[in-house]
């Protein structure tokens, strides 16, 4: 496979699951329905997109970010030498209140990590967002067998790797990229 082909998250061949219900938009898309089953039978120029077919032999185009591999986890890989530390944004039994009151002395792309208070044994990742109105967009990190994703399409061996990907990657579905880690109150000086 040769190097532009690299950063593609699925593989020709491979079973991929419908996250989402997809209505075709355009001719060459293939509609499909969430938890439906898809064969990936090629890669485009644009790795967000890729040629699929369904069980009944319909083929056509399919977004990436509305599939996720049936059996592999598509695990990012570092591409740093730099460490991002999950202490640097660690803020233990915070509540979503706290959060946004912490975080309004920031600009956009602050951040930090905090327990989820709804989905226990997950995290919530709060990022910062001062346009018009500031407000702070919060997302889920769900942690599954010794992984974690926000999009059940990427997943992370370690939080420092999602901290990397999110950092040093614009686009990938968050409301900004992460820029400052906001440090818990009792370690800042």
């Amino acid at each position: 496979m040769s190097e532009y082909f690299s950063e593609y998250h699925f593989q020709v061949g491979e079973t991929v699951i419908g996250l989402f219900n997809f209505k075709k938009i355009e001719d060459e898309d293939l509609t499909f329905k969430m938890g439906e089953k898809l064969t990936i039978i090629s890669l485009t120029h644009d790795k967000n997109w890729y040629k699929a077919r369904n069980l009944k032999g319909n083929t056509g185009m399919v977004p990436a970010n509305y599939i996720k591999s049936e059996t592999i986890k598509n695990f990012y890989k570092s591409k740093s030498a730099k460490k991002y530390a999950f202490e640097d944004c660690y803020h233990p039994q915070t509540s979503r209140d706290k959060a946004i009151q912490i975080l309004k002395k920031f600009s956009t792309g602050a951040y930090l990590i905090r327990d989820s208070h709804h989905f226990p044994n997950d995290y919530t990742l709060c990022i910062a967002v001062s346009d018009y109105n500031f407000r702070v967009e919060n997302y889920r990190i769900i942690r599954e067998n010794g992984s974690l994703t926000i999009d059940e399409v990427i997943y992370f061996r370690s939080e420092s790797d999602l901290i990397e990907y999110y950092s040093t990657m614009e686009n990938h579905g968050l409301v900004a990229t992460l820029n400052q880690a906001v440090k818990p109150i009792e370690s800042q000086p």
